[in-house]
């Protein structure tokens, strides 16, 4: 069934050329039929032209990213209480440590999670705080190889996997930052196994355990940042290309193949009584196949690129801006508020007629906006 609900609203503009008659479509939650294409997020660079619901689902999308590797770490983290439980029953570490690390684990990664639920690491510069939670994971292993006797050495190899976290966040000096804290770790935790328990330490051996140390932790710092700097440039080229699907080359607003996409979310929101409605204005440039006769392609081709800047500045932050094709864009205006909307079109009409382009011999008359 098509959409019954529409509503026909006549400019208080004369009409000129074809007309200037607008027409508003309030899109209720009914089901309308509309054109399946995959979906697909708008890239974050285009402004005026991204609703202010697609940036909630980047940020949506980017907190379940964060917190998937947060339960990934809490994984790892249950997986050293379990080695460390069983160092303990073979008499490498005391009975009590086990269970009173896995409570202050807890207890830290508990303030991580609340962190992450609230939103607050969302006011931080690095809002994933991997660098912070590797640190503290440092910690956490130096904890157990200060009580650890023979079995230092076991605990000494899971210092490099935090780093592997960092792979996906971290910068290479970011990741030399961290290694750096474990190396210095590893060095205060023999310095004062020698200061009180002497007995408890070979100090031979323990440098050249830090020796060794030093080396593989250089090497993933290094094979990290390598890794985190061609993640960088897939992620960009992965934007370039989403640009490129999303967005009209010429003009630099959403294409008609977005705008589909989008159409079909917000219906689906509509479906959802999650969103109150919305109207779709489509606008077209008058007489601008004169503007391609008389002055040539390239000058109808600045005139698009001027209109449509000119829309884009016209309309809200939550609206939506797309080309349709030729001279045609389409704009997506949030609510259901009949003035609103009629108020948002009278602003673009009197921009329009405002509109001039000044070429090198000659200036374009005034364009029209021809509303449907």
């Amino acid at each position: 069934p098509y959409l019954a609900d529409a509503l026909w609203l006549s400019s208080p503009y004369p009409r000129r050329g074809r007309g200037s008659a607008i027409m508003f479509g309030f899109l209720s939650a009914q089901r309308i039929p509309v054109i399946s294409t995959p979906m697909t997020e708008p890239p974050a660079s285009t402004e005026n032209t991204q609703p202010a619901d697609s940036k909630n689902r980047d940020v949506e999308t980017q907190q379940a990213l964060r917190l998937h590797r947060f339960f990934m770490a809490t994984a790892t983290y249950a997986a050293c209480g379990v080695l460390a439980q069983i160092c303990a029953w073979l008499g490498y570490l005391p009975r009590w440590l086990p269970v009173w690390w896995v409570i202050g684990f807890a207890l830290v990664n508990g303030v991580f999670f609340l962190m992450f639920r609230s939103g607050r690491n969302l006011r931080l510069r690095d809002p994933s705080m991997t660098e912070v939670q590797l640190v503290v994971s440092m910690f956490a292993v130096m904890t157990l190889m200060y009580y650890a006797d023979e079995a230092r050495s076991t605990f000494l190899m899971l210092f490099p996997v935090p780093l592997l976290f960092g792979v996906f966040r971290l910068r290479l000096y970011q990741m030399a930052r961290v290694g750096a804290v474990s190396l210095v770790g590893y060095a205060g935790v023999i310095a004062l196994l020698v200061r009180n328990h002497p007995e408890r330490v070979q100090l031979a051996i323990e440098i050249l355990n830090l020796v060794a140390l030093s080396g593989t932790m250089g090497f993933v710092c290094l094979m990290g940042g390598y890794i985190s700097k061609v993640r960088t440039e897939l992620s960009r080229s992965l934007a370039t290309i989403r640009d490129i699907a999303h967005l009209d080359p010429l003009t630099g607003v959403f294409n008609r193949r977005h705008l589909m996409v989008t159409l079909e979310h917000e219906i689906q929101r509509c479906e959802r009584r999650m969103s109150p409605g919305f109207a779709l204005c489509k606008i077209d440039l008058d007489h601008f196949k004169a503007i391609n006769d008389t002055l040539g392609h390239p000058v109808g081709d600045e005139v698009l690129v001027a209109a449509g800047k000119c829309i884009g500045d016209s309309i809200r932050d939550i609206d939506y801006l797309s080309r349709y094709g030729g001279e045609e864009f389409v704009v997506l205006l949030q609510g259901n508020c009949s003035e609103l909307e009629r108020t948002v079109c009278e602003r673009l009409t009197s921009r329009g007629c405002r509109f001039r382009h000044f070429g090198t011999c000659r200036s374009v008359s005034p364009l029209e906006w021809h509303f449907t």
